[in-house]
């Protein structure tokens, strides 16, 4: 008959060998790696042609620079903005109508924005964008700036600026006027002027820069 000692001392050192088993098996935790964010690099589908031009006896001339005499109280100048770059573009019908029509057949979404660049005297540079009327008189005591919807007043014989109260969603800029403001003696470098089509705020980098592809510059260079 088998020993009933034996037979506990047996059980025992199994249950002592699987206890002991139990306790120096340790729990591996499971780590979840986060996967790095990976930012979507900015590609703009927004190839639309745009340019600046003078606007003379039903013709529009591309511009490449523009010199004129920066005197206060005289305009340096009016210039047309146009969905174009060709070098001339010849007008049947008023402009604003032109432009509106043109524009039409270009885009749904887009809106016309500006940009100036120019350096005074001490090194103090300035490069700012402005997109709607109250933005453009950022630094008015160097130059003032007016922006002009033509098809809004395409039936006018005379027509003033776009103030901030009728601008609205609708507004297209088709004309930009500089005029020097009370210290435009300080400024000393030519001024670059871009005219820029935008359509969401990924086309502004984080300093606020224009980085699309839709946009056309000159320099308004001082000839006095």
């Amino acid at each position: 008959m088998f020993n009933k000692k034996i037979l506990y001392l047996v059980i025992c050192i199994l249950f002592t060998s699987v206890f002991l088993v139990g306790c120096n098996t340790k729990t591996k935790k499971h780590i979840t790696k986060k996967k790095p964010i990976v930012k979507e690099e900015y590609k703009d589908s927004n190839n639309m042609s745009i340019g600046i031009y003078d606007f003379n006896n039903n013709k529009l001339t591309l511009l490449t620079e523009y010199s004129n005499k920066f005197v206060r109280g005289t305009d340096i100048g009016v210039f047309s903005i146009f969905p174009s770059n060709d070098k001339e573009v010849s007008l049947s019908k008023k402009f604003g109508e032109e432009f509106y029509n043109k524009w039409s057949s270009l885009s749904k979404n887009n809106k016309i924005g500006f940009n100036l660049k120019y350096s005074l005297n001490d090194g103090t540079s300035y490069s700012y964008n402005f997109m709607k009327p109250d933005e453009a008189m950022l630094h008015a005591e160097y130059l003032e700036i007016y922006l002009y919807d033509d098809y809004i007043h395409r039936n006018d014989s005379f027509y003033s600026h776009v103030e901030g109260k009728d601008y609205n969603d609708n507004t297209l800029f088709s004309s930009i006027k500089l005029t020097p403001g009370r210290d435009i003696d300080k400024v000393k470098s030519p001024i670059k002027l871009t005219v820029f089509t935008y359509d969401s705020e990924d086309d502004f980098d984080s300093k606020k820069e224009y980085r699309g592809n839709s946009k056309y510059s000159i320099d308004v260079k001082r000839s006095n």
